[in-house]
């Protein structure tokens, strides 16, 4: 009887040790999905300033071509 109570204890606390771990685990996937999900809005972020300033820059080449030929046809 008391091996019996001893292992149904034993069993118990290995039980609850489990789930704790378990819970723990779930926690940290999920801590770790956020941060990734954080730094894939990061990155998508730095990407569209990139763009933005490549853009810029060629909106910025262009009207400096267009001011070279017409300086071009002007002095002809």
């Amino acid at each position: 009887q008391n091996q019996l109570h001893s292992f149904a204890s034993c069993h118990k606390f290995l039980e609850d040790r489990l789930q704790m771990q378990h819970k723990g685990w779930v926690s940290d996937v999920r801590r770790h999905k956020d941060q990734v999900s954080q730094m894939n809005e990061m990155l998508m972020s730095e990407e569209k300033k990139r763009s933005l300033e490549a853009a810029k820059a060629d909106f910025a080449m262009g009207l400096k071509h267009r001011e070279t030929s017409m300086l071009k046809w002007i002095l002809g």
